[in-house]
């Protein structure tokens, strides 16, 4: 606790602006080659996010864990030239979005991500299936049930939690035995049919 509390001080956002911040967590998505289904609602919701005036009273920005042991703070990342902008520390209401299926980063920072929890800054992570945990001999990964676990074990405790149905948030509750779930709503991730050549 001492160690993120030197570092939070050291490097908390000292940016004026006057807008909270939402922060897209794209730690897994800036590291991969393959676009998976997730990935591509991950890039759509960005879209929806830059265009919709709901959101005006926000900055929208992109951060991800550096890959160091023991991990301090967040990077900011530029999209567009793929390159990091700044190590930092979010701002008391600032909000940090992980929209993509990212076990490894999140299960490896929890410790920073509730230090910060701490610090009134907020969480919010999108479910989209159990499949990991219900059927993981569908996957090559060994221990895919224990991890996807450890990570839910960590997302339940979020400030926000959507599932992609009604289905999924239900499946949820069941296998993990939730008690606290007012915090956990479905939403509806819409589709895009436009044929691209």
């Amino acid at each position: 606790e001492n160690f993120f509390f030197f570092f939070f001080e050291e490097n908390l956002d000292q940016n004026q602006r006057k807008n909270r911040t939402i922060y897209i967590d794209v730690s897994l998505y800036r590291a991969i080659d393959k676009i998976t289904g997730i990935q591509r609602v991950l890039t759509n919701l960005i879209k929806e996010f830059k265009k919709s005036s709901k959101y005006k009273n926000f900055h929208l920005s992109y951060c991800y864990f550096p890959s160091v042991e023991p991990n301090p703070c967040l990077a900011e990342y530029n999209l567009q030239s793929k390159r990091t902008t700044r190590y930092f520390m979010p701002r008391k209401d600032d909000l940090i979005f992980f929209l993509d299926f990212d076990t490894h980063n999140i299960n490896k920072n929890k410790d920073l991500i509730f230090f910060l929890q701490t610090k009134k800054v907020k969480f919010a992570a999108i479910v989209y299936d159990l499949l990991p945990y219900t059927n993981p001999e569908w996957f090559p990964v060994t221990y895919y049930k224990k991890v996807y676990f450890k990570w839910f074990n960590i997302i339940k405790k979020l400030d926000y939690v959507f599932t992609i149905s009604e289905t999924v948030k239900l499946k949820l509750i069941k296998n993990f035995r939730l008690r606290k779930t007012n915090h956990i709503n479905p939403i509806m991730l819409g589709a895009n049919f436009k044929k691209k050549r």
